[in-house]
């Protein structure tokens, strides 16, 4: 698959993410359940850092594991609170302390430090 057809596909993945949530509202119930998790602070845009943070790691696909991390980081933007604004405090603290992790761990991969560089 050419590099083009996997960055076009990874972001209209990643961005349509939001769209696909709203088209089925049945989705939404699992969700709910999921709510009683104490994972459930996890976001859609952790699982983009968490692509972005692997793709370096996936020769054959990482410009499509790029691409779809950035969409679904970009999708949050279409979001009632984006990145947990008007959130519990609880719920901030824990979208920060994971985005944080995420992204400083995403900083180190790009400029080498995790892989001995």
């Amino acid at each position: 698959m050419s590099e083009g057809l996997q960055l076009n596909l990874g972001l209209a993945a990643g961005i349509s993410s939001t769209w696909w949530w709203t088209l089925f509202p049945n989705w939404q119930i699992y969700a709910q359940q999921a709510e009683r998790s104490p994972l459930a602070f996890i976001e859609h845009y952790h699982y983009g850092l968490a692509l972005l943070l692997a793709a370096p790691h996936s020769k054959k696909y990482s410009t499509f594991l790029n691409a779809l991390g950035a969409g679904l980081i970009m999708s949050e933007l279409f979001q009632d609170h984006p990145f947990g604004a008007g959130r519990a405090p609880e719920e901030v603290e824990a979208n920060l302390g994971l985005t944080s992790v995420l992204g400083g761990a995403l900083l180190a991969s790009k400029s080498g430090a995790l892989a001995g560089q």
